[in-house]
């Protein structure tokens, strides 16, 4: 009997410890075998009894009686965020892209001032035929046209307007000429000792002289003196 007594009170403690030690490691083994299959949604399912004995399980419909039904996140909570990070450098600048197509045009810009009064002493645009006329906003300092003949015309400027003490220029008005744009035109003037109309411009406007024409009354034409 008292030789019984020492031998049981050894052998006790390292039995409770292997038995402890093979529940660590059968716990151990079977977290282990549940975290590496958790559920869809994230979850590991458990019956935990009331001595504290977890048994692992794909349901919580599989816990007994005895046994509690537990559910652990494999995930925890997320954090709040973390500040920002700083600036990185500015990277180099990328390759040129190709031009766009070309916008549409914009709308019509206002008018500009008036610009200031030319130069020229005398100008005239006539309209041809028997009965010549000017265009009033395009003529200044001429009084009259007449028609001396065909393509023949006598241009008279106003007082104080010499032709003789002047540049005179003359030529093609083709938006109010009755000919082709194409079509050759002379226009001669004579403005020195003319018999025909003393004091004024002759003007003799011909119509294709490349080709043999002859006079014409359908070429509109400008005299400038400057």
């Amino acid at each position: 009997m008292f030789l019984s007594r020492p031998l049981t009170a050894r052998l006790r403690p390292r039995l409770l410890v292997g038995v402890a030690a093979g529940l660590a490691l059968s716990a151990l083994g079977t977290v282990a075998l549940a975290t590496d299959s958790p559920s869809s949604n994230g979850t590991i399912t458990a019956c935990v009894k009331k001595n504290g004995q977890v048994r692992f399980v794909s349901s919580a419909s599989q816990c007994k009686r005895n046994e509690t039904a537990t559910v652990f996140n494999v995930n925890g909570a997320s954090g709040p965020p973390g500040p920002p990070g700083p600036t990185g450098p500015q990277g180099p600048a990328g390759a040129q892209g190709p031009a766009g197509p070309q916008g549409p045009a914009g709308p019509q810009g206002p008018a500009g001032p008036t610009g200031p009064a030319g130069s020229a002493k005398a100008y005239a645009v006539v309209i041809p035929g028997a009965t010549p006329s000017f265009v009033a906003s395009r003529t200044k300092n001429f009084d009259s046209v007449t028609h001396l003949g065909l393509g023949t015309y006598c241009l008279k400027p106003s007082t104080g307007i010499d032709p003789n003490g002047s540049a005179v220029v003359v030529g093609l008005e083709a938006q109010l000429s009755q000919l082709a744009i194409g079509s050759n035109v002379l226009e001669v003037y004579d403005y020195q000792g003319n018999t025909d109309c003393p004091g004024a411009i002759e003007v003799v406007t011909v119509a294709n002289p490349q080709s043999g024409g002859g006079g014409s009354d359908k070429v509109a034409f400008t005299l400038l003196l400057t």
